[in-house]
């Protein structure tokens, strides 16, 4: 199924961002046909003059995104109980939806960045109208990020049956909580284990 050979495509490329803990997750997850150009690539933030992710919190929040997103992917047709049709149609727009979480997080932090450094203490003092002009600029941006969000969202709900729906915003909830987890692991310096399964009616998983 092209579904799955993405799949086994952005959990080779999580791995390698993630070094040493997603090689030990790919252990157990390994996926279906690893280009092996990518295996020899040292792992982000191990690279020559760069800080370890375990010493930099907002790399190390990064990687365990990219981590987080994959096994979502990995995870969902299980824990939703969707048929394979369903999962073709489900993992690129999940995937979308996931893409544009990581931009919007990534442009709400240049722009919370950006304010820090006009209203610190070591700034030289910003007049009111660039400050109101960046508040304003953060807040349209929040505004947009609901509505884009929202509207990926749909378009991901458009292929679940009801049951499917609301089961996928407590799966999110779970995988967020795994996160948390991982995250924990990896700023004091431990391997992140697999996160637990989601379950899906009757248990299975």
């Amino acid at each position: 199924m092209k579904s799955i050979a993405r799949l086994g495509v952005a959990l080779v490329v999580v791995c390698v961002c993630l070094g040493q803990d997603a090689r030990a997750f790919a252990q157990q997850n390994p996926p279906a046909t690893p280009p092996p150009q990518q295996r020899q690539q040292p792992a982000r933030g191990q690279r020559q003059g760069q800080q370890p992710a375990a010493n930099n919190p907002v790399v190390a929040n990064l990687q365990v995104q990219q981590m987080l997103n994959a096994l979502v992917l990995g995870k969902a047709q299980t824990a939703l109980t969707m048929s394979d049709e369903q999962y073709t149609a489900f993992f690129p727009r999940m995937k979308q939806l996931q893409d544009l979480r990581g931009r919007h997080a990534a442009e709400r932090r240049r722009m919370l960045n950006q304010l820090a450094r006009l209203t610190g203490p070591q700034s030289e003092g910003a007049d009111d109208a660039t400050l109101d002009a960046r508040t304003k600029a953060l807040d349209d941006l929040e505004v947009k990020m609901a509505d884009d969000e929202r509207k990926a969202m749909t378009l991901v709900d458009s292929g679940l049956t009801s049951w499917q729906r609301a089961r996928f915003r407590v799966f999110e909830e779970t995988m967020e909580t795994e996160k948390l987890r991982m995250l924990a692991r990896v700023l004091k310096g431990t391997p992140a284990p697999p996160a637990t399964p989601v379950k899906g009616p009757g248990g299975r998983q």
